[in-house]
């Protein structure tokens, strides 16, 4: 799964970090260095890892699933206990009947920051544990102590159902119901984590959004965000609907918005870059606005024309791939760009090509008798011959 699972360059420029499961078959955090091929794993949790990304400083925040415990289970199991209309079946088949289901083991996580050879040291975040995939990504402050993320929030206010963006609105009405469904759990709160102690706090009384971007002042007191919703109090329908973009400060949650021409302001935001202490830019797809601080806050400065992105390779580079398909294993392959060369840096699998007879695949498509399109794939028979009766098993 490529897309879900990237080459990420450490800043040393000699290791490339990405998922890959141990010798007990847990998904890491591993990396490569790409110039002798030796894969050194960054990570140490019991259960898989599901997300990660890599600071400046070349540490790694990661999260991951956690072993729960059944002592709670084995006693309702020898005590009695009752099966409802809400229970799951297949929870009670396997004996886990104290409320801690399958949603929680398949979404449940805790956060960890590692570095490259060194212990790994959890993250305390009230809301523990986070209850789904990460919303945003993380952004850290330019001296790395602190880093912004969206995590569960510790309680969710029933009046975040005025917010009038129908994603979140949904997602707390579903709440309301049942804060274990699985839509429920995509509810997340912006939050400061400061590395050094692993202790956190939410930014501000306001709901994370998806895709918000984020940006550290130069001096690191304040954030700024956008697309975001704003704290009620004092929201107008721009903060409700979550298109705001403002500066807030970390330590009180205080904060300036930045109010966007008229005819932009429900456009999500792009990217946002400080040009200087005094001066933003927040680019939409197809604008992009600067404004100056002042002593009423942030004021219009000017709208610079907007091109269309030009993708520039970087010279004196070195990129990195895996290269597989249906028929071919993954293998991770290494090309520098000054002198042309390329070359297989990591094969995760030896020899399996010539340890294991591998079954070929090929992909049919087809219509079936109204016309509607179908995609399928046919798994030959490892040792099949050409003519061979063999049986067919349908998925």
């Amino acid at each position: 799964w490529p897309r879900r699972n990237p080459l990420v360059w450490l800043p040393d420029n000699e290791h490339v970090a990405f998922l890959w499961p141990d010798e007990k078959s847990v998904v890491q955090v591993a990396a490569v260095d790409v110039t002798t091929g030796e894969l050194t794993y960054v990570s140490q949790p019991e259960r898989d890892v599901t997300s990660f990304q890599v600071a400046p400083s070349g540490s790694v925040l990661y999260s991951a699933l956690f072993a729960h415990s059944r002592e709670r289970s084995e006693q309702l199991l020898r005590e009695g206990f009752t099966v409802t209309d809400d229970s799951d079946l297949l929870d009670v088949v396997r004996g886990d009947v104290d409320g801690y289901g399958t949603l929680d083991r398949s979404n449940n996580t805790r956060w960890y920051i590692a570095g490259l050879g060194g212990p790994a040291r959890r993250l305390l975040l009230s809301g523990d544990p986070d209850r789904s995939a990460p919303l945003f990504p993380a952004v850290f402050s330019a001296d790395v102590r602190r880093v912004l993320m969206g995590h569960y929030p510790a309680q969710v206010p029933a009046e975040w159902s005025r917010y009038t963006q129908p994603g979140l609105a949904y997602r707390v009405s579903v709440h309301k119901a049942n804060p274990y469904a699985l839509t429920a759990r995509y509810i997340k709160q912006p939050f400061v984590v400061d590395l050094e102690t692993g202790q956190a706090r939410p930014l501000w009384p306001a709901p994370a959004d998806v895709g918000t971007q984020a940006a550290w002042s130069p001096s690191g007191s304040t954030v700024l965000l956008g697309s975001a919703f704003l704290p009620l109090d004092g929201a107008d329908s721009v903060g409700l609907s979550g298109r705001a973009v403002a500066e807030v400060d970390v330590a009180t949650g205080q904060y300036w918005q930045v109010r966007l021409p008229a005819d932009s302001a429900e456009r999500p935001v792009t990217s946002l870059r400080w040009l200087s202490a005094e001066r933003i830019e927040v680019a939409q797809q197809a604008s992009t606005f600067r404004f100056r601080k002042g002593a009423e806050g942030w004021n219009l400065e000017e709208v610079p024309p907007t091109s269309p992105p030009v993708a520039q390779a970087r010279a004196n580079a070195v990129s990195v791939e895996w290269r597989q398909d249906a028929n071919t294993p993954p293998v991770l392959f290494a090309f520098d760009t000054r002198v042309k060369r390329e070359g297989a840096v990591l094969d995760p699998n030896p020899a399996l090509t010539k340890r294991f007879h591998l079954g070929r695949v090929e992909f049919i498509t087809w219509k079936d008798k109204q016309g509607h399109p179908w995609n399928g794939r046919l798994y030959h028979p490892a040792t099949g011959k050409a003519g061979e009766r063999v049986p067919l098993v349908i998925q």
